[in-house]
């Protein structure tokens, strides 16, 4: 027995410096992506910061010029052109534009690292720490790590200089606080979440299920004052240029993966706005009839976030939190993991590789197989949620 101990203890050493080993290849080539010009960086929105430290409005046709003049549409060409940035999100990183954009690259890329390692550590104290029964829970929370760190998704947003990485660990950060019940600090950190709205607005809804209705108004209340204090400083009316965000974004609803809309071929918001709306019942109807579910309402709203609008892959890194829940809780069934770990593993690894190896025709026959077991997900976890209800 003591053998086998210390031949099992040498194995998981082996596996985790493999592990870490290729998490650390993975993360430096996101970095390198991020810090090659030009190229590099090309979804930072610096253009919208410098544009609002000049006081021209970054939804106005008059912020190409401006960019022209600097030369930050060739360094930022998928930033060139108005933003669909909420004011609130622009103006806290407003500071960034006194830097130089070099310097600027730099330090997103640094705090993308640090905040995708942020996640990491979080998703160990919020999931497997309750889920998780067994021992080795670091163990198994480095592996967690590893498949997000290795994982195509979370590469491409820090190469891409997304802000989904900072969103997800703030609002990761949020759920922490809310459970130690600094509940005006996760407002605070809640509020940071909509730098990617469209990934994080469907995830407040878990404060609905949990009945905490203070950090969802102290993210409000914090939102509307930075937006009021970007419209004063702008001399452009709040409302206006939040109108203005949201119409950018309704023109990108169709430019998707697997989203309803995307799929559908559907532009505009109106399905998202009905879709949202029946979740959002649903999720107060289940905070009334079955506390206590959390893995299974954070699974759930985790995927319904990726169906509800327009999400390229690299907002997919989000799915380890369902990953993280249904693998290591044992209330999930075998079937409902096996599709867990065949949606993590096309997503994650094999999507690049059958794109570069198979023809369009097999890669469009992958495409909606993962298609239709990713809304297979969604709708065991409804279907569960249901279930209890009426139990």
């Amino acid at each position: 027995m003591a053998v086998y101990r210390v031949q099992q203890n040498f194995f998981s050493k082996i596996v985790i410096a493999i592990l870490l080993a290729v998490s650390l290849i993975s993360i430096a080539k996101g970095c390198m992506n991020a810090m090659k010009y030009p190229g590099g960086n090309f979804d930072f929105h610096y253009p919208a910061f410098t544009s609002m430290a000049s006081r021209v409005n970054p939804y106005g046709e008059e912020v190409s010029i401006l960019h022209h003049e600097l030369g930050l549409d060739i360094r930022y060409t998928a930033s060139y052109g108005p933003t669909n940035q909420l004011p609130s999100a622009i103006l806290l990183l407003t500071p960034l534009a006194f830097l130089k954009p070099s310097a600027a690259d730099l330090l997103w890329c640094i705090c993308n690292v640090l905040f995708s390692a942020g996640i990491a550590i979080l998703i160990k104290s919020l999931f497997i720490d309750k889920f998780y029964t067994g021992t080795n829970k670091i163990f198994i929370a480095l592996i967690f790590a590893a498949v997000l760190f290795m994982g195509t998704p979370l590469r491409n947003s820090i190469g891409n200089g997304q802000n989904n990485i900072i969103s997800v660990f703030f609002f990761l950060l949020s759920l922490w606080l809310s459970e130690k019940d600094h509940r005006i600090l996760a407002g605070i950190s809640l509020s940071a979440t909509l730098f990617k709205y469209t990934l994080t607005v469907p995830l407040y809804l878990y404060y609905i299920y949990k009945k905490k209705y203070k950090e969802i108004i102290t993210a409000a209340c914090v939102n509307i004052l930075l937006t009021l204090a970007a419209a004063v400083w702008l001399g452009v009316s709040p409302v206006e240029m939040v109108i203005m965000s949201l119409h950018v974004s309704s023109k990108l609803s169709a430019q998707g993966m697997y989203d309803i809309c995307s799929l559908l071929g559907i532009q505009g918001i109106s399905v998202s706005v009905m879709l949202f709306l029946l979740t959002a019942a649903f999720v107060y109807y289940c905070s009334i009839k079955i506390p206590g579910h959390d893995g299974e309402i954070i699974s759930m709203l985790v995927l319904f976030s990726l169906i509800f609008v327009y999400h390229r892959i690299y907002e997919y890194f989000v799915l380890i939190i369902p990953f993280a829940v249904i693998m290591t809780s044992h209330k999930y069934s075998l079937p409902e993991k096996i599709i867990t770990c065949l949606c993590i593993a096309y997503i994650f690894f094999f999507q690049r590789i059958t794109l570069s190896l198979c023809s369009e025709s097999i890669n469009l026959i992958l495409h909606y197989s993962f298609a239709v077991m990713f809304y297979l997900m969604f709708f065991c976890m409804i279907y569960r949620l249901a279930k209890n209800i009426q139990l």
